[in-house]
């Protein structure tokens, strides 16, 4: 049984990954600003009110987890940018393991899509999400930085395609396939200090 810390456990992955993971027999604590927005309940759940960047209310997220899973995403074109933020107060932590949700495209593991979401996301959302996922990178503990190709709703196909090959799709990946390649790098140490490009299989 893996002790989890999830921020971002109300997102669509977030959400799924929490099922995942307790279905699997794990503990999850899950952080949120609305606990009321979790649709989830299961002995194994914890739910803490708090916000991602909020170094107090991360710290004590973090606390006696073997591993914290940032879910956290940015909507496009935000006027407030918090990847970074919430990148800094999970180290701030002292995690014993990270595993983080960034983006296919961004610190140069595909300069095409990243020319493609800038129109998108921004300028300024994609720089905030490039810290982060450098912070993530430059972690003294073990640490996984995934970057899921184009998220799609709808049924996983039980399976996806990770790789440490940079390169560029357009083809939709479903965020169940992402939440089952979370729960799979919580069980492992097989993609530790790896940033992975995550495909559709």
């Amino acid at each position: 049984m893996v002790k989890i810390a999830v921020l971002g456990s109300t997102g669509p992955v977030g959400t799924l990954f929490c099922t995942k993971a307790l279905d699997r027999g794990h503990t999850v604590t899950a952080l949120a600003r609305t606990p009321s927005k979790m649709t989830l309940t299961h002995k194994n759940l914890k739910i803490v009110q708090g916000d991602a960047t909020n170094k107090d209310d991360v710290a004590k997220l973090c606390a006696g987890a073997d591993v914290v899973v940032s879910c956290v995403g940015q909507p496009p074109r935000a006027a407030t940018h918090i990847m970074e933020k919430t990148a800094a107060n999970i180290l701030a932590g002292k995690p014993k393991k990270i595993i983080v949700v960034s983006s296919l495209g961004l610190c140069g593991s595909s300069p095409l899509i990243r020319y493609a979401l800038l129109p998108i996301a921004g300028s300024l959302n994609l720089r905030d999400a490039e810290r982060a996922d450098a912070l993530v990178r430059d972690a003294n503990c073990p640490w996984v930085c995934v970057r899921p190709a184009a998220l799609g709703d709808g049924a996983g196909k039980g399976k996806y395609l990770a790789t440490e090959a940079t390169g560029a799709s357009f083809a939709m990946l479903p965020r169940d396939d992402v939440a089952l390649f979370l729960a799979d790098a919580c069980e492992s140490d097989h993609w530790d200090r790896k940033a992975v490009q995550l495909y559709a299989a």
